[in-house]
């Protein structure tokens, strides 16, 4: 589950990975600490809400937040860029010496150049990291909203009762890039099962 606290108290509670065994459920928290469940359908299931409640309860605040923060990020950007840049241009005009003056100027430009460069890149990932969570948001409200799209037949009765699964679920949703991809593997899933009825 992608990690959506602002504040570093949310992190002990907030559930960010859950990797099954055979017996137990490993659940990994936002601050690091780990903790192991008996694996039961109880227990899967009471770990999928408890996931599926701190979505919805960290989803909004986070939106309205890395709205905020993409402001600063571009305006703090612009601010230093412009700052770095009088800095160079005042000690490009401070040395006497012709030859010395092109040395001092290609290697001032040369390294200003590259922090420039550098700072624009840091500049352009952390706004990719914002609208890489955005997009992970995105996602899983599609997905929680429809979920019951992405279940799988395993078993019709006569009375017109059904036993349905979906392959996807707030446990492994993470492994998934898209909504294209989440339908992909659950139309895999579907073809699977119908083989398998077959035999």
């Amino acid at each position: 589950m992608v990690d959506l606290t602002i504040n570093k108290e949310d992190k002990k509670d907030y559930i960010i990975d859950i990797d099954e065994d055979r017996d137990n459920y490993a659940v990994l928290y936002a601050d690091g600490k780990n903790e192991l469940f008996g694996k039961s359908e109880a227990i899967r299931e009471e770990l999928l809400e408890k996931l599926e409640r701190q979505f919805w309860n960290f989803s909004q605040e986070y939106k309205v937040y890395a709205k905020y923060e993409k402001k600063i990020i571009v305006f703090s950007g612009i601010l230093f860029y412009g700052i770095f840049e009088v800095c160079l241009l005042s000690l490009e005009c401070d040395v006497s010496s012709a030859f010395l003056n092109l040395y001092v100027l290609l290697m001032k430009s040369f390294s200003g150049s590259l922090a420039s460069i550098g700072f624009l890149l840091t500049t352009l990932w952390e706004i990719f990291s914002l609208d890489e969570k955005l997009s992970k948001i995105h996602i899983i409200e599609v997905f929680l909203k429809h979920k019951e799209d992405f279940e799988v037949l395993l078993y019709k009765f006569n009375n017109g009762d059904e036993i349905k699964y979906s392959p996807v679920d707030l446990m492994n949703i993470d492994n998934f890039n898209s909504l294209e991809e989440i339908c992909d593997f659950v139309d895999q899933a579907e073809k699977e099962i119908k083989l398998e009825k077959i035999y």
